[in-house]
């Protein structure tokens, strides 16, 4: 085989592999984020869990609302609690049933377990925005057992589009969950555009929980 053509054909093999390989980088399952998680008490599955606004604390006064509505698509997918977001308005009080600017007490919880008939709350809050010159996402949840006020699990992380191993990971995002194989300046979008980095970032979110199979196996 001429040189020439002998160099195309492995270039091409090259290509072929690359494709099969997704985004050629390994797959980081659960994320490299600040999370927490207890495994043990999640056992058992099937919770229903109260997903309450984000609270706001950015300068942006949309950042919340996007966020959520990306998170409760992702988590719902991942199947380990079947989510509500219904809120009753009134508290025990006569007051809102949830203040985000205040710790909930034993009977905050209570009251609330008692008006949602849900097992755990999800809160939280987009805690930095910043749409340049650098895109970045600040996230705060945490999941509170309604019955003894325990942290089933938590996230405390910010996404800088910026930085070198958060633009690998919303690549691969893009190629390997997104279908977008043959368009290699998609997933770009997402370090420039609320709305997509917002995509990812609940996607990454729903990463650090296990899967219901994974849970109902461990020991």
């Amino acid at each position: 085989m001429p040189t020439a053509t002998k160099k195309v054909a492995e270039i091409l093999v090259a290509l072929a592999a690359m494709m099969a390989a997704g985004c050629g980088k390994p797959e980081v399952r659960p994320p490299p984020v600040a999370y927490y998680i207890d495994a043990q008490a999640l056992q058992g599955g099937d919770r229903r869990v109260l997903f309450v606004p984000l609270a706001n604390e950015t300068n942006c006064p949309t950042a919340s609302t996007g966020m959520a509505a990306a998170l409760f698509e992702s988590i719902q997918g991942r199947r380990q609690f079947q989510l509500t977001s219904e809120v009753p308005a009134m508290g025990p009080d006569g007051g809102p049933l949830f203040d985000s600017g205040h710790m909930m007490s034993m009977k905050d919880l209570a009251e609330i377990r008692r008006q949602t008939h849900c097992d755990a709350i999800l809160l939280g809050a987009v805690t930095s925005f910043s749409p340049y010159p650098s895109l970045k996402i600040g996230l705060y949840l945490r999941l509170v057992d309604l019955r003894d006020s325990r942290v089933l699990w938590s996230i405390d992380h910010v996404w800088d589009s910026t930085d070198k191993a958060t633009q690998e990971r919303i690549e691969c995002y893009f190629h390997e969950k997104r279908g977008d194989k043959y368009d290699p300046i998609r997933w770009r979008l997402a370090t420039v555009s609320p709305a997509a980095l917002q995509q990812f970032v609940a996607y990454e979110v729903a990463e650090t929980l296990p899967c219901p199979t994974e849970v109902a196996g461990r020991p």
